[in-house]
């Protein structure tokens, strides 16, 4: 069907917007169908003929759709492997950055998410024309740098990226900065630079405030936070605007202030830090050493354990070296006999070896007796 749609020419020819929807639409299909390799080299050849095409507005899709392509639409590590490359030799690429940025937070790893949008925007800060300036401070750009800074913890560089943004849009004319979504990125600078108790950080606030203000008459946020600014450095510029604010009687008039104080503050709930495994000091200076909380074991006893019957005063020893042990069979018996006491004794001889080579015990042969091993084997018949 979309093969089908008739090709617009002459006076029917789409405007610029129109014809970024239909290629966009082209390439997703393509996409669905597989058809990789044919969308990486369209929106190859797009991104590298045309100039600043990376950075402009309706052509940040191909980065994502060329990225999209040489991953094959996977997600996950897989696919940033894949696509890490193309960033060496498309730095510019801002549709690329943003996926890849995307892939980083998916794989919770948004340290280095936050190294390429900083090297990014010192690229875009080394440009001369003033479209690289307003891709800077684009307050998408400004809001993802900002939520990178919230996840790691870096409130100071919060403000001072805000309150960049905020004196770019505030040098443009009022109604571009409107047209841009740069009345916006001032207002909510002003309001984070407000939490800050630097000087030079209200001071940037009053002037966010001072240009919404002018620009803006009747909002009532703009001014409010204008008083809040210079109403401890600067009270002249203060006094005209005090009257156009409800008075705080009225504000508070339906506030209940008993109700408040018996319901105690809210305190948010703090995540439990763990217990630290270092040795704690006493009032004396002195280490405190853990003792480890283990409880005592309980004895087990055996079955037949009879309280009141002596014990074996021989259980320690090995079977062996017990009064009671009796070897089982001959060998065991006969060797037992031998080293029972008053059991025959055996005689023994010293010989010495001849050429003086030393000497040796043997046992001595039994005296007399004609015994069954000393008689001589009777010879059978021939």
């Amino acid at each position: 069907m979309f093969e089908a749609l008739p090709v617009a020419s002459g006076n029917d020819k789409l405007f610029g917007y129109q014809s970024f929807a239909l290629r966009h639409n082209k390439y997703v299909i393509d996409l669905k169908a597989q058809k990789y390799s044919g969308v990486h080299k369209a929106t190859t050849s797009i991104l590298d003929g045309e100039a600043d095409s990376a950075v402009a507005a309706g052509k940040v899709d191909l980065g994502v759709l060329n990225a999209a392509a040489v991953c094959q639409l996977q997600t996950g590590k897989e696919a940033l492997h894949r696509v890490l490359p193309l960033l060496a030799s498309h730095p510019d690429d801002l549709g690329l950055l943003l996926t890849i940025i995307q892939l980083y937070i998916q794989l919770r790893s948004p340290g280095p998410a936050l190294n390429l949008l900083e090297a990014f925007f010192k690229r875009l800060e080394a440009g001369t024309t003033s479209d690289h300036a307003d891709v800077r401070f684009a307050p998408g750009l400004i809001a993802l740098a900002v939520a990178l800074y919230r996840q790691q913890g870096q409130h100071s560089a919060i403000r001072k990226e805000l309150a960049k943004a905020a004196a770019h849009w505030q040098s443009k004319g009022s109604s571009y900065s409107a047209a841009a979504g740069g009345n916006s990125l001032i207002r909510e600078a002003g309001i984070e630079l407000l939490r800050s108790a630097h000087p030079s950080d209200l001071a940037a606030a009053g002037e966010a405030f001072s240009h919404l203000v002018s620009t803006q008459p009747g909002d009532r946020t703009a001014t409010a936070g204008l008083v809040a600014s210079f109403a401890t450095s600067n009270l002249s510029r203060v006094q005209p605007h005090l009257d156009s604010l409800p008075a705080v009687e009225k504000v508070i008039s339906g506030v209940d202030v008993d109700a408040l104080i018996d319901a105690g503050v809210a305190v948010l709930p703090t995540a439990t830090q763990p217990a630290s495994k270092k040795r704690s000091l006493d009032e004396t200076g002195a280490v405190k050493t853990q003792q480890p909380s283990k409880k005592p074991r309980k004895r087990k006893l055996p079955q037949s354990y009879d309280p009141n019957k002596k014990p074996d005063p021989e259980r320690w020893l090995p079977l062996r070296d017990r009064s009671s042990y009796r070897p089982k069979g001959k060998k065991g018996k006969k060797r037992a006999a031998e080293a029972t006491q008053g059991g025959p004794v055996r005689e023994e001889e010293t010989l010495e070896l001849a050429g003086g080579a030393g000497s040796v015990k043997v046992e001595k042969a039994p005296v007399g007796g004609g015994g069954g091993g000393a008689k001589k084997k009777k010879k059978g018949k021939k």
